[in-house]
């Protein structure tokens, strides 16, 4: 599995960050992108 590749925009508040290299990271899980991207920015 590739390393995760992120990258940190705004300021504050307002903070997100982003997963550069998430379609790869996804292909090496057996996963969509959609279902990773739902499973990481879900709140417990």
């Amino acid at each position: 599995m590739p390393k995760s590749q992120l990258k940190i925009e705004g300021r504050g508040n307002g903070i997100k960050t982003n997963i550069i290299n998430l379609h790869e990271i996804a292909k090496a899980l057996n996963f969509h992108d959609e279902c990773l991207d739902i499973y990481l920015t879900s709140s417990p």
